[in-house]
């Protein structure tokens, strides 16, 4: 009886807590929606943004007081992830507070009914609530290092294309326009049209939209792109040289990092098949041994 009592309190404390996010909150998403959630926000978020807004909005000040330095690479991570315009860090925020919440007391509340036992239930929940608090930002963390990839690994190809352009005649922004609208599909595409809106049509001026472009793209290699390309328009040189060394420079430094990996691999490997496969092998090999020897006995 007791066990199916801790059940249902369980289930009416999740219920009841999830339940009363969406009565608190959702008149509010229906009276001011965001302008900036659209179709290519996560879902999630397009779902329960208001209720996550509002928990991190509360939780926000604390962090910021006792680690500033969290929230200023939540930030960053969501310009690297190109979703910093329509997730926020106080979203994210929220959604750790919520999941950590939500898992620890509920992951406790359920062993408990399982195990009776309220000091393993109790570290149940502590550790379901630390996994609840990372698993957002190893989230958006993922996703920022798998779009950064995605651009290092087309940037030689793109740099290739505006040199040709050039090569043809065209200036370099002519060639970034030609490259924005007719180039391959991808992130660094979409790079190089925001950064071609934020100079023709935002005034920011040149030098100040590559700048920006720069600051949302990891990686030193692009970094020396930007200055190279920047320099060699403040002093009038030849823009074809300088994209051809740093396209062949580029080329180098993912071949080097393609070595590094190919030389990591050995040791990467050595957990999985100690744990996974000797154990595998050893059982195909000694328990026929075995059994033979048992039945010789």
């Amino acid at each position: 009886m007791e066990v199916h009592l801790i059940q249902l309190l369980a289930f009416l404390s999740v219920f009841l807590f999830v339940t009363g996010l969406r009565l608190a909150f959702s008149p509010q998403s229906r009276d001011r929606p965001d302008p900036a959630v659209g179709e290519d926000t996560p879902a999630l978020f397009r779902l329960f943004g208001t209720e996550l807004r509002a928990v991190g909005k509360r939780v926000e000040p604390w962090i910021e007081r006792v680690c500033p330095s969290f929230l200023t690479r939540l930030e960053q991570r969501l310009v690297y992830a190109s979703i910093g315009g329509k997730v926020r860090a106080q979203d994210i925020i929220g959604l750790q507070v919520l999941l950590a919440a939500l898992l620890g007391f509920g992951g406790a509340l359920v062993f408990l009914s399982i195990t009776l036992d309220l000091g393993i239930s109790g570290l149940i929940g502590i550790v379901l609530a630390a996994a609840g608090w990372l698993l957002p930002a190893l989230w958006l963390s993922g996703t920022a290092t798998k779009r950064q990839e995605r651009i290092f690994r087309a940037l030689p190809f793109t740099i290739d294309l505006l040199t040709v352009s050039m090569d043809a005649g065209e200036s370099f922004w002519a060639a970034v326009g030609l490259l924005a609208k007719e180039g391959p599909s991808g992130p660094l595409r979409d790079e190089f049209a925001r950064m071609l809106r934020e100079a023709t049509y935002m005034g920011l001026g040149n030098t100040e939209a590559l700048k920006r472009m720069g600051g949302r793209i990891q990686g030193q290699e692009f970094r020396s792109l930007i200055a190279a390309v920047i320099q060699s328009t403040k002093i009038g040189a030849g823009l074809v040289g300088t994209l051809k060394i740093q396209s062949e420079e580029i080329r180098r430094l993912r071949s080097h990092r393609a070595e590094r990996k190919a030389a990591r691999a050995p040791s990467v490997l050595i957990l999985p098949v100690t744990v996974f496969i000797l154990p595998a092998v050893f059982i195909v090999i000694l328990v026929p041994l075995f059994l033979r020897a048992k039945g010789a006995l």
